[in-house]
């Protein structure tokens, strides 16, 4: 009788255990906190400081949090009154995005033209350095 309520003690002291340590402030979690405001064991950061950016890795079937000063390729960053937060550029082909469907930087091989990435410049345009120009006029770009 006296095991299986010791069991069951345990098992509940273990719980409360894990629970008050999972979110605790950066400093107490090493190297990957040193960004956070808040901290989980289990997730890294899940809030950061004013002007840094939260960014989601995934692990599995989970998530890990970082605080970073820019969004990684791919990804652009979102301001928000209660966090910011790094968002995937919608298309695959962006490497570096203003806005969810806004491209500023295609992969290699492709070319940008009015925030899209392609695989060739439409007529009336040439490639430079990645990015569709329109022929120059007396005026600029015409």
């Amino acid at each position: 009788m006296r095991l299986p309520l010791l069991s069951t003690v345990t098992s509940i002291l273990w719980a409360v255990a894990r629970i008050t340590s999972a979110l605790r402030p950066s400093g107490d979690s090493g190297e990957d906190c040193r960004t956070c405001l808040d901290c989980s064991q289990d997730n890294g950061c899940v809030r950061c400081h004013e002007r840094l950016f939260l960014f989601l890795q995934r692990d599995g079937m989970s998530h890990h949090g970082v605080c970073l000063q820019a969004c990684p390729p791919g990804h652009y960053g979102q301001r928000g009154k209660q966090a910011n937060i790094c968002m995937r550029c919608r298309s695959l082909d962006c490497e570096q995005c203003f806005s969810r469907d806004f491209c500023t930087r295609c992969r290699p091989g492709l070319q940008l033209h009015k925030g899209r990435c392609l695989t060739r410049c439409p007529p009336h345009t040439f490639s430079y350095h990645g990015d569709c120009l329109g022929e120059w006029s007396a005026s600029g770009l015409a």
